[in-house]
C-alpha cells in the first residue's frame, strides 16, 4: 500500500498535468505528430496498450512504424514488436519511411544521388535512436507470453542515453 507522502505525490503529480494541459495547451499524452489521432486519443499514454486493426493492405504496419519513430524522436524509449516482419524487411521499412524514399525505387536499384543522400541521413537516424535505446526493435518475432512478458520487462529496466 503506497504510503501517504506517495498518495500526495499522486495527486501533485495529476494537478501538475492539470495545470500543463490547461496552461500550455499540451496533450495529455506523448504527441505522435499524427494530429488526428491525437486529437482524438489526446496522444499515447503510459502503460496503455494501443492496438491497431483494419483490413489487408490498410497501411497499419507503416502507420505504427512512423508512430514508433515519431515517439522516439522525442526520446521516448519505445519498443516495436514485430511478428510478420523479419529483421531485413523491418530496417528497410523503417529506412525507406524516413528518407522518404519509395521502398520500391530502392528494392530495383533505381536510386538517385539524391535518394542516396536521403538514406545516409536516414541510416543515421535509425543508427541513433537504436543506440540510444529509444527505439528498441524485434523484428520476426514469435514469443510466447513468457518470452513476450521478458522482453518487456528487459526494455522497461534498460536505461536510454
Amino acid at each position: 500500500m503506497p504510503s501517504k507522502e506517495n498518495k500526495n505525490e499522486f495527486l501533485e503529480n495529476y494537478l501538475n498535468k492539470v495545470e500543463n494541459v490547461c496552461t500550455k495547451k499540451t496533450l495529455w499524452g506523448y504527441p505522435t505528430n499524427f494530429y488526428e489521432y491525437d486529437e482524438i486519443t489526446h496522444g499515447l499514454h503510459n502503460s496503455e496498450l494501443t492496438v491497431v486493426a483494419a483490413r489487408h493492405s490498410m497501411g497499419k504496419t507503416s502507420f505504427v512504424l512512423n508512430l514508433a519513430i515519431n515517439i522516439a524522436e522525442q526520446s521516448i524509449p519505445t519498443l516495436l514488436i514485430s511478428y510478420d516482419l523479419s529483421e531485413e524487411a523491418l530496417t528497410g521499412r523503417l529506412i525507406s519511411s524516413i528518407a522518404e524514399v519509395n521502398s520500391n525505387v530502392i528494392k530495383e536499384g533505381n536510386l538517385r544521388e539524391k535518394d542516396w543522400e536521403k538514406i545516409s541521413a536516414a541510416y543515421e537516424k535509425l543508427s541513433n535512436l537504436t543506440e540510444n535505446n529509444f527505439l528498441n526493435l524485434v523484428p520476426g518475432c514469435c514469443l510466447n507470453y513468457k518470452d513476450l512478458f521478458e522482453t518487456i520487462k528487459t526494455f522497461k529496466r534498460t536505461p536510454s542515453s
